[in-house]
């Protein structure tokens, strides 16, 4: 378990900083990490889209302008 998260955090971003990787290695590590996820069972490729709609719906009211008219 992780005690100090801010810490963890700190050493992510100096590493990120420092690692050169290519557009190709970086997307072969997230096809590796997706592949990983679906072969544990947190994503199954069939439900991929399933509540896609109450995202979109969520995403429009997020970002709807909301500004009182002058009066």
């Amino acid at each position: 378990m992780i005690t100090n998260p801010e810490i963890v955090r700190q050493a992510e971003m100096e590493y990120l900083r420092n690692e050169k990787l290519s557009v190709q290695q970086r997307f072969a590590i997230l096809e590796g990490l997706y592949q990983l996820a679906v072969k544990a069972g947190h994503f199954r490729p069939e439900q991929i889209l399933d509540g896609i709609e109450n995202d979109i719906a969520l995403a429009k009211a997020l970002n709807t302008d909301v500004r009182i008219p002058p009066r």
